[in-house]
């Protein structure tokens, strides 16, 4: 009797063990064959484990509860709950990555990352987006990715999403806001200080995100996610380099970068830099027969024998000066403690040389060109972050904290011509963060929760220089020269649940609290009425989404709401905003808000056809504008020793925007597909009776693309709409940038391929405006490149 128990109780031991140490095994859902060296990790990274060479891993480090996510460079990311697993008899089939391939993982997204369960639009670009598509900057990957930018100069790149714009749209960086308080109502160019080579995917989320992420996601979110170093889980060191040239010949482009990663058992870092050298930039040669002379440099400012003297551009196609370099590094260093918390230091530093102000460099006064320079200082840009991720805890499944310091500066120098001073006016802004993410699964049912608070200092300079003398002498700050301030408090949180098989809900509460305070100390250039400017008002926003799944339709809809709350750049600024026209401080400006509505439809044809399509209406209450406005009673004043017409930021009342999003993807062949999408939108000012500015034309892309084993190619073309000028509230200096009728419309064609020679090495090239257009994107102030050949050289080791 003694006997037989022992023998049931070895074997239900046995049992136990095998259950604990049940192995699961990772293949190719086409060819069946095991894939090594994949990445098994829980939500946070907290607890991970790598695939062995037979594609297996042992599923009893996990405790069983927890959702899965499966992580290779060749397959598509996968994400599967243990039911699923189970349901799958422990055989998980990922999916080989092809350029037709969407993602199923949404990093970006606060509250749950199942793509095919969250009600936004979205759309996502990832690393090997970035090869094969080889952009110049972020700023290009961007528009990838279905995003319209705009261009003051060569060095920039401002977002525009669903006809918001600059600081109405939200850029975050590893889970870190990227918009500080200098964040300006005009176009912005801060996305080119992003390393689109150092990117491991980007999300782009199109409406209000303010209930996940704050103040300025009124239009959308783009959230970069940087790489991550991954340790190694075998028994020996995992190392791996990946390099990379690119040269174009639009701007005789050279550039160069590299990432190293090392892996230990408990450790892993990452490091990595990219170095890019950019020239003038050359526009199209083939002009409009309506627009002989629109987009031609015809002539330019240079300084001879101490003078400014306007000499003749020998080709017209050259945009001088547009050059610029760019430096980015990065790195990173991630510890393993135990299966329940891991830790991640990251160092993200940006610089660049003095970039051209083209828009401003091609403006014309009394008939005559009116600046000699005007630059942007070097941009600079540091962040570091330390976050930590912890799972298993009493109060969440899931934690991220996450802790940031930021140092920012700017700078914009410019000096009229014939005129021996120069103004320097410099900007420097420290931002520190705070921020904990948890998730708490509870029943049928997930809870998301957090809190954040983000301070901003801001200090302004300025002085004037004789170029000649090397006299210094003051100058008047663009910000208020007494310092200021911002602070935001939030707390947030998010239910998602399945109401049924087919229908998952999500909902959404936050409340900020966001003060602001700015002073006026030195009033000798203007006499302002007021010391100091103090605001501080709460802002509650909220959204309900839910997305039902029926077979080969997927409908999904949202309501939301969306703010701004105003910043240093909007109540304080001086500045001359173009020709004629100087903007002044409203002490009594107050947030934005957008309340949103969209309904996105997808039909899929088997693995044949897929159609999808998002209309959207966004009602904006309290929309800042700038407007015509008096300071001291006068409606013009004498600015950098030019009259000016006095204009502020205002609160406009009621103003709308809606529009519409169209794509399709089809599978011609095994080998062909095919792809398009387009965009519209349209908005108006009800107060004022105005179009709404940043509103793009109606833009879309068309592709063919052919996919082999070691090769791809695709033809495709771009086009836009025209932007006729009585649908632009035109103003200033901005009727220099178009025809006497708006913007033309215009298309180009364009081809490019990879190729893998060798297996660790894969050559990219493109041809881009085939037939040497020129054209002018909407509310750009530089042409965009002729015919450009590029050529591209990626090695991976």
């Amino acid at each position: 009797m003694i006997r037989a128990a022992w023998v049931f109780a070895l074997l239900l031991a046995t049992l136990v063990l095998l259950a604990q140490t049940r192995p699961v095994t990772i293949v190719d859902a086409e060819s069946g064959e095991a894939i090594a060296d994949c990445y098994i990790y829980t939500e946070g990274q907290t607890h991970i484990t790598q695939s062995d060479p037979s594609g297996a891993f042992d599923y009893g480090k996990f405790d069983g509860t927890e959702k899965l996510f499966f992580l290779h460079s060749s397959y598509v990311k996968a994400a599967l709950t243990p039911e699923e697993i189970e349901h799958a008899n422990f055989t998980i089939r990922l999916t080989p990555v092809k350029y037709t391939t969407g993602e199923v993982v949404i990093e970006g997204y606060r509250f749950g990352k199942e793509k095919s369960e969250i009600p936004q639009q979205i759309s996502e670009v990832t690393a090997r987006d970035v090869a094969r598509e080889n952009p110049r900057t972020a700023a290009d990957m961007l528009e990838n990715g279905g995003v319209f930018v705009q261009r003051s100069q060569f060095g920039g790149g401002s977002p525009m999403i669903r006809g918001f714009t600059a600081n109405q749209v939200l850029l975050v960086v590893d889970g870190v806001r990227l918009n500080n308080a200098i964040y300006r109502s005009g176009n912005l160019q801060n996305s080119i200080t992003l390393d689109a080579n150092a990117l491991g995917s980007a999300d782009i989320l199109f409406g209000p995100g303010s209930v996940q992420y704050g103040s300025d996601a009124m239009g959308g979110v783009m959230i970069f996610n940087t790489l991550d170093p991954l340790p190694s889980l075998l028994k020996q060191t995992k190392i791996g380099v990946n390099a990379f040239t690119r040269y174009a010949t639009a701007a005789q482009e050279k550039t160069a970068g590299a990432t190293a990663q090392f892996g230990l058992r408990k450790w892993a870092l990452l490091a990595g830099f990219t170095y890019s050298d950019f020239g003038d930039l050359r526009s199209g040669r083939v002009l409009s027969d309506a627009y002989p002379d629109y987009g031609r440099r015809r002539e330019y400012v240079t300084r001879i024998n101490g003078e400014d003297v306007i000499v003749a551009n020998e080709r017209f196609t050259d945009q001088k000066p547009s050059g610029y370099t760019q430096s980015n590094i990065m790195g990173k260093v991630r510890y393993f403690h135990n299966a329940h918390l891991n830790a991640t230091y990251a160092l993200l530093y940006t610089t660049s040389s003095d970039i051209p102000r083209y828009d401003r460099l091609e403006q014309y006064r009394n008939g005559a060109l009116r600046y000699a320079e005007w630059y942007y200082g070097p941009q600079q840009w540091l962040m570091n972050r330390l976050s930590l991720h912890a799972s298993s805890g009493a109060f969440y499944d899931e934690a991220t904290l996450t802790l940031a310091h930021q140092d920012y500066q700017e700078s914009r120098h410019d000096r009229a011509r014939d005129n021996d001073n120069i103004n320097h006016r410099t900007e420097d802004v420290a931002v520190v963060s705070v921020n904990a993410d948890l998730g708490k699964r509870m029943g049928s049912g997930e809870l998301f929760y957090g809190i954040e608070t983000v301070f901003n200092d801001v200090q302004s300079s300025a002085e004037k220089e004789n170029i000649v003398t090397g006299e210094i002498a003051p100058q008047s700050t663009r910000y208020p020269d007494g310092g200021s301030n911002t602070t935001s408090l939030a707390a947030y949180g998010g239910w998602r649940t399945h109401v049924s098989s087919n229908i998952v809900m999500t909902t959404g509460l936050r409340y900020t609290q966001n003060m602001l305070t700015a002073k006026f100390e030195d009033k000798s250039f203007y006499n302002f009425p007021f010391d100091e400017i103090t605001y501080n008002s709460g802002a509650p926003t909220a959204s309900l989404g839910a997305v039902c799944s029926l077979d080969s339709w997927q409908v999904r809809g949202v309501v939301s709401s969306g703010f701004r709350a105003p910043n240093v750049d909007d109540v304080g600024k001086v500045f001359d905003s173009g020709d004629g026209i100087v903007i002044f401080p409203n002490p009594d400006l107050s947030s934005e808000y957008s309340y949103n509505g969209e309904l996105g439809l997808e039909r899929s044809f088997g693995s044949l056809l897929t159609v999808s399509s998002t209309g959207y209406y966004s009602l904006l209450q309290d929309a800042v504008v700038v407007r015509d406005s008096q300071f001291n009673g006068q409606d013009s004043i004498e600015y950098d020793g030019a009259m000016a017409k006095v204009k502020s930021l205002q609160n406009a009342g009621n103003a709308y925007l809606t529009g519409f999003d169209f794509s399709a993807r089809a599978r011609l062949t095994s080998a062909f597909s095919f792809s398009s999408s387009l965009s519209y939108g349209a908005g108006h000012d009800k107060e004022n009776d105005l179009p709404m500015r940043p509103v793009p034309p109606l833009f879309g892309q068309t592709s063919l693309l052919y996919e082999a084993t070691k090769w791809t190619g695709e033809l495709y073309a771009r086009y836009n709409n025209w932007k006729q000028l009585h649908d632009m509230p035109v103003a200033g200096g901005e009727v220099t940038a178009y025809t006497p009728d708006g913007v033309p419309s215009w298309w180009t064609l364009n081809l490019r391929g990879t190729v893998k020679p060798v297996q660790h090495l894969e050559l990219v090239c493109a041809l881009e405006n085939i037939l040497d257009r020129h054209y002018r994107p909407y509310g750009s102030g530089i042409s965009a490149p002729g015919r450009n050949f590029v050529v591209s050289l990626r090695a991976a080791i």
